[in-house]
């Protein structure tokens, strides 16, 4: 099929009918001229009853090479385009070649294994249990193919700022509403460094002009020494404040420069958080700070930018949730090797101040990142109800639920087991359950059904019947790690805004099985930091820090019962998956926040105790829920405030640059975002 250009980027071809819900080995044949660097293959799905007209899932990108590309993915049954984009080349084209192969399963699972044959070794290492999770996820990372990792190729393509690019930012239709700027300039210990001089030189030559000595400005720019701000830096920044409505603050990604020119380790950040804000992770970079909302600090804190902007920050939160601050999702800060670290010291404290003002009993550490770990007051911990969903029949649910009992030193607690099913139990289900109520804290129910197993019903059955006045949601085949796991669930629900918090679960293999869930992700939303090993810190740290996210998973989920109660519970129809994620987003549009606890480990094994989601004979049932979801929850699915839009969506690779950065919400209103120069 020929795939057609239509627009400078973008080309595109309809995929047949008999090719969707299949594997499939796609290859792009080019013309000799047209030499793209990256080819960026998505399949492409109308939705009619959607905000947007379609909706995209990344197949895999095709990486630099000579005119004949291919990859293998599986197309979805409701894709009805294949699109292709093309970036880094000199000559257009007006349309190529696009050959579609269906393939059996089978094969198109030799062709993955084989791709990247270490990726199923390290995925069947660590036992049996829950291997049968590890080798798929693992394979449907494969099969996605791995995108451009260079962060050169992607500062080529998108973050290189010509003068051409920065006449069209200065000729922005919001220039006359642009900000007045002052530069504050943190010395460190040192007033006088080469790192000082660089950021100073850097100042001078802006594009938007700035002083250092401007007490009637309405912003003020906070910066450490040793910070450099590129030459289109602040009138970027001025031309954000305007389309943000003028925020209180703002803050910008940041990457680090060598002595030498080069540019490496961006820094990708999500949308302002407090529990992230807390490790002190987001206060380095570019902050442009109202002058009216800058927080005064004592020497010697005031000498030290990261303390400027958290100090300010945690302030705002106090006086109305820091509702109008915001991330800006583009570099705005190049950071000098031989620019100073963040005090430490100095930051937890102004941590552990903040904790007091609000009379929140914490646990900090004063380590780079800050580790926070709430905690209630002794005597004054709330009632938990634990709810189990289980058949009762596998081996291991008996060791599992005996755990969980014994793992938790949580004063206040009952486990609820439920059991649902349309038939009465078996002599090996009555063996399970009588020894389960050899604990006293165990209660086993029955809940009877007409049809299937559903989960969402059978939690809503039991958070019915449930007692505590928080209930954790928990899986019959996961193990607590260690003993203080409920109590470091329960320590966030002192942030009052706080409604559900989810932990961080392993396969028995030591690797991340979840790490909180990105949404869009693998093209709906999917675990981040899948096969992170146990302790690793992962990109910018969020493997080892709590934070906020948009959903985690129902295997280990607490929350309030009368916030469960007032959102209308797990959504039924939604039988097997995306009931929990669609849980998390509706608390979440009721306005409370959704935390990922990564101090809080528990061992899953992974569905060892009922099936998959969905079988081959369900492809039906998942087209309908994944359009459920997705007409539900378009906006957070298409943008996630949590995670960067200069970060790739596709599967397992959530951590490297995007290829492009997904900014087409904004290119109409911000024409210096078009990644091509246009005519001179």
């Amino acid at each position: 099929m020929r795939a057609v250009s239509d627009d400078d980027d973008n080309f595109v071809a309809p995929i047949a009918e008999a090719l969707r819900g299949r594997w499939c080995h796609i290859s792009v044949r080019l013309p000799p001229h047209f030499r793209p660097q990256i080819l960026a293959i998505r399949s492409e799905t109308v939705a009619h009853d959607l905000d947007a007209d379609t909706y995209n899932v990344d197949l895999g990108g095709i990486g630099r090479g000579a005119g004949f590309r291919s990859t293998i993915a599986f197309v979805p049954g409701t894709a009805s385009t294949l699109r292709v984009t093309a970036f880094g080349y000199e000559h257009d084209a007006d349309s190529f070649t696009v050959v579609i192969t269906p393939l059996y399963k089978w094969y198109a699972g030799v062709r993955v294994v084989l791709r990247r044959p270490g990726h199923l070794l390290a995925a069947i290492k660590g036992g049996f249990r829950g291997v049968t999770g590890r080798v798929r996820a693992s394979m449907a990372i494969v099969a996605t193919g791995q995108p451009p990792a260079s962060f050169d190729l992607w500062v080529q393509l998108f973050d290189t700022w010509t003068d051409r690019r920065i006449a069209r930012l200065l000729a922005s239709e919001r220039r006359a509403s642009w900000p007045t700027i002052e530069a504050l300039v943190c010395p460190g210990t040192s007033a006088t460094s080469m790192a000082m001089n660089a950021t100073l030189e850097a100042l001078a030559h802006q594009a938007l002009p700035v002083s250092r000595d401007a007490p009637d400005a309405e912003y003020v720019a906070v910066i450490q020494a040793g910070e450099i701000i590129p030459r289109h830096g602040m009138a970027l920044l001025a031309d954000w404040v305007v389309m943000l409505d003028r925020p209180d603050a703002i803050y910008a990604d940041e990457d680090t420069i060598s002595a030498i020119g080069h540019r490496h380790s961006p820094i990708f950040k999500p949308e302002p958080n407090r529990t992230l804000m807390l490790s002190g992770t987001l206060a380095t970079g570019m902050w442009l700070i109202r002058r009216s909302c800058l927080a005064a600090l004592p020497e010697p804190a005031s000498r030290w930018a990261a303390a400027v902007r958290l100090e300010t920050w945690l302030r705002l939160y106090e006086r109305d949730g820091a509702v109008s601050t915001h991330r800006v999702p583009q570099i705005a800060t190049r950071r000098r090797d031989d620019c100073e670290p963040e005090p430490v010291a100095i930051l937890t404290a102004l941590v552990k101040d903040h904790l007091r003002r609000l009379s929140i009993t914490a646990s900090v550490q004063s380590t780079w990142p800050i580790a926070v770990q709430p905690r209630l007051p002794v005597g004054k911990e709330p009632h938990v109800t634990i709810v189990i969903p289980s058949a009762c029949r596998a081996s291991h649910v008996l060791e599992c639920l005996t755990a969980v009992a014994k793992k938790t030193s949580y004063p206040r607690f009952d486990i609820v087991v439920v059991l649902s099913q349309n038939t009465a139990p078996d002599d090996r289900q009555h063996h399970m359950i009588a020894a389960l109520k050899t604990n006293d804290r165990i209660e086993v129910v029955f809940h009877p059904i007409t049809t299937g197993f559903n989960y969402a019903a059978a939690n809503n059955h039991a958070v019915g019947i449930a007692t505590g006045s928080l209930v954790c949601l928990l899986n019959d085949d996961v193990d607590p790690l260690r003993h203080d796991w409920l109590t470091n669930l329960v320590g966030h629900f002192s942030d009052p805004a706080v409604g559900i918090v989810g932990a961080k679960l392993y396969y028995p293999n030591d690797q991340v099985q979840h790490g909180g869930i990105i949404m869009g992700l693998a093209g709906l939303g999917d675990h981040m930091n899948r096969f992170l090993p146990r302790g690793a810190p992962g990109y910018a740290f969020r493997g080892i820090l709590d934070q906020q996210l948009s959903a985690v998973t129902g295997a280990c989920l607490l929350i309030e019962r009368a916030l469960y109660e007032s959102v209308g519970g797990m959504d039924e129809r939604y039988a097997s998956a995306f009931n929990d994620v669609d849980l998390c987003l509706k608390a979440g549009a009721a306005g409370r926040t959704v935390i990922f606890s990564a101090q809080t480990e528990l061992y899953h094994y992974e569905s060892l105790s009922f099936v998959q989601h969905y079988t081959d004979a369900e492809v039906d049932r998942w087209a309908r829920d994944v359009a459920l979801m997705r007409t539900r929850w378009h906006d957070v699915v298409a943008n996630d405030p949590f995670h960067n839009p200069n970060l790739s969506l596709q599967r397992g690779h959530e951590w490297l640059p995007g290829f492009p950065p997904r900014f087409d919400y904004l290119r109409t209103n911000a024409p210096w975002l078009r990644q091509n120069e246009g005519p001179a």
